[in-house]
């Protein structure tokens, strides 16, 4: 069966008005502490994991000249989700959209007309009463991945990284049927999301996050053995402190007169390393050691390395330098590498050889998403408030007057 995206939202709509006007009092307080303080899916905690250089290129940064080496690749795809939320006294919802684009345009996207039956939930519906459950048939989720339901002192922020996960899950299950052998998916954030709420998460939010990790392995590993390489793109690197964590990177720091402690994160060791450090030639992008990330089980291991794009041609240094960390498995490397790549030089391809800073599919994929969220929320938004119905204080800001709050 398939269904109008209007028509979905419309019901929806009607259903948390009903509820509201059942029940006017809201059951969620207006202002929750963990909400505001909410750990962003990026963060690595280093008394979590072990870090060891897994190829010792004997300096702390390498030079590599983007595009210079194509090999045999045949596309590269970038993924990228957004998720915006809304607080209603009866319910607070989360929509979600997700989408992949590559060299030659659009790949897939979702939700999309008409909606498919057996598509995934792209709404999430956090519930204050009993009154507010939607229809049968709606891809409206009430439960978290794990099955638990999404009770009243749910994080809203929780929600949102799950929502936003959970539709990047399934585009590459979906990127794994569709694209060929000797493609590359660059996926926006960290491969396999291994966060403190993976590795310590308690209760419904730490089940959720662990079975979320568990699906990605999963996705990744079904497009490794298509002969598919992944890779992860990690643009918020300054609550990582991965670098200095490992006493060769230490060592190597050292010896280009860079002083470094274990506590120093990633960016501002990278902003040291690119002054201290003088190996960037005109045109050329600098990229550190490969670096092993293990985990206490179940997490999964990943190999890392950061790279540096400077401003421009004939600039150098830290100022108005683009800084990430790309992320893979040991099979994604022995995929490039059969093609005589390296992961810097698939995400150069679709950056630096393209006029940008960064890899241009991702950043397509990310300014889509987030324009087809903010749409669906002042949609949604805009059906509650003709329906009667009341929305949370920030959020009816946003929708009145800002024409689109801020998220990822």
């Amino acid at each position: 069966m398939k269904m109008r995206l209007s028509a979905v939202l419309e019901e929806l709509a009607k259903t948390v008005v009903r509820a509201s006007t059942a029940s006017p009092r809201p059951v969620r307080s207006v202002l929750r502490l963990e909400d505001l303080i909410a750990r962003s899916p990026a963060d690595e905690d280093p008394g979590l994991h072990s870090v060891e250089v897994y190829e010792d290129q004997g300096r702390l940064l390498r030079l590599v000249k983007p595009g210079a080496r194509r090999g045999k690749l045949d596309l590269v795809v970038g993924v990228d989700s957004s998720s915006r939320h809304l607080e209603a006294p009866a319910a607070d919802l989360v929509v979600a959209t997700v989408y992949s684009a590559g060299w030659r345009g659009i790949v897939d996207y979702w939700p999309r007309e008409p909606l498919e039956a057996s598509g995934p939930p792209f709404i999430l519906m956090l519930r204050n009463t009993p009154e507010a459950s939607p229809p049968k048939g709606l891809p409206v989720a009430t439960r978290n991945p794990a099955g638990h339901e999404y009770g009243e002192s749910y994080s809203i922020h929780q929600a949102l990284d799950e929502a936003r996960v959970q539709l990047e899950n399934w585009m590459l299950e979906r990127l794994a049927g569709t694209l060929r052998e000797g493609s590359v998916v660059l996926v926006d954030g960290s491969i396999f999301n291994v966060t403190v709420g993976f590795l310590k998460g308690s209760g419904p939010a730490g089940a959720a996050w662990r079975e979320l990790v568990r699906r990605r392995v999963r996705m990744v590993k079904m497009l490794e053995s298509r002969d598919i390489a992944v890779v992860g793109v990690v643009k918020r690197i300054e609550r990582s402190r991965l670098l200095a964590a490992s006493d060769r990177v230490r060592s190597l720091a050292s010896a280009c007169g860079v002083a470094l402690h274990g506590e120093a994160g990633d960016r501002v060791v990278l902003n040291q390393a690119v002054t201290g450090c003088p190996t960037w030639r005109p045109g050329g992008i600098l990229a550190s050691p490969k670096l092993l990330v293990r985990h206490p089980p179940p997490g999964p291991e990943r190999i890392v390395e950061y790279v540096v794009v400077p401003p421009g041609r004939y600039q150098r240094g830290p100022a108005g330098s683009r800084m990430y960390r790309l992320e893979y498995t040991e099979r994604s490397l022995e995929l490039l590498r059969s093609w005589g790549l390296e992961p810097v030089d698939a995400a150069a391809l679709d950056s630096v050889a393209r006029g940008s800073l960064e890899p241009v599919s991702i950043a397509w994929c990310d300014r889509a998403a987030r324009r087809a969220s903010e749409s669906l929320r002042r949609y949604l938004a805009h059906q509650l408030l003709g329906g009667g119905a009341s929305l949370g204080y920030s959020t009816g800001l946003e929708v009145r007057w800002s024409g689109g709050g801020e998220g990822a």
